[in-house]
């Protein structure tokens, strides 16, 4: 493990961290799979991609929930997990295993807590129906800009997005957020031939112009029947089809080398610290 970003010890914090994931769910029966940027590095770099900042695992709702419950009962005193419903102060239905006794600083304030972070994900099931598929999306996406709104990371600045958007914000965040819980669980289809993390919906892919909805929409078939990836020293869970999911999320030419120009922190982080437990915990 090598890295002329200041990341190194960083990454060993998070690998360290991914092992008990992988512990977790080896015990309990579940099954999880490294995503997005996780399963670039390992293709591209052998583990982790150097200039990135975290890890990005999802899991099928059923497995997730079991997973959150177990952090919850007997992990409490290393992670925290930062959902919806454990966090009043987090306006969003995406999922953040925060590792305790680190701390990320940053360009801005924009997230109240400060800890490194794996992002968590469950996969819902893609509506078959077109139609019902685009009233899904179209929700999400709208639901995400009230809970933008609320939160302050949007600022209604114009007459028509005050008329449209703050009335309805007014509701509040619980209101909205079982709104959303209706969207995500209730409107796929179990036997659905996709599934998608749904959540991540307020920006386009920036390598495909695809939405955010779109960009996750992936064959379910490749995570009925995943396989093994090589990450740093050690292997994790990914989907069978990772060479498709590759190519929807970043197109052909995902094995080729990233502009250097572009190589830094998508979180705007410029430094961290770890606390000596911590270091002791990881054998830094």
């Amino acid at each position: 493990m090598t890295n002329d970003y200041g990341n190194l010890e960083r990454h060993k914090v998070i690998l360290s961290a991914m092992k008990d994931i992988d512990k977790i769910c080896r015990e309990y029966g579940l099954k999880y799979y490294m995503y997005a940027g996780t399963v670039l590095g390992s293709l591209n770099h052998g583990g982790f991609i150097p200039w990135d900042d975290d890890a990005d695992i999802v899991m099928f709702k059923e497995d997730y929930d079991k997973f959150v419950k177990i952090v919850q009962e007997e992990y409490s005193d290393i992670y925290f997990m930062q959902t919806f419903d454990t966090d009043d102060e987090w306006f969003s239905k995406m999922a953040k295993l925060r590792l305790l006794g680190t701390r990320d600083f940053t360009n801005g304030d924009k997230e109240k807590r400060k800890e490194m972070f794996i992002d968590i994900n469950p996969l819902y099931n893609v509506p078959d129906n077109m139609i019902i598929r685009t009233i899904q999306r179209k929700s999400i996406e709208f639901i995400n800009m009230l809970f933008a709104v609320m939160s302050g990371e949007i600022k209604c600045s114009s007459i028509k997005t005050r008329l449209a958007l703050l009335p309805l914000s007014k509701l509040g965040r619980n209101f909205w957020g079982g709104i959303m819980d209706f969207c995500l669980n209730k409107l796929g289809n179990k036997d659905s031939k996709y599934v998608c993390l749904m959540c991540n919906t307020l920006t386009k892919s920036r390598w495909t112009g695809r939405s955010g909805y779109d960009s996750d929409v992936m064959v379910k078939e490749g995570y009925l029947n995943p396989t093994y990836l090589p990450f740093e020293d050690t292997e994790f869970m990914v989907s069978s089809m990772w060479h498709s999911d590759m190519v929807h999320l970043y197109g052909e030419g995902y094995r080729e080398p990233y502009p250097e120009e572009k190589r830094k922190s998508k979180h705007d982080i410029v430094g961290y610290e770890i606390s000596d437990e911590v270091r002791e915990r990881v054998g830094l």
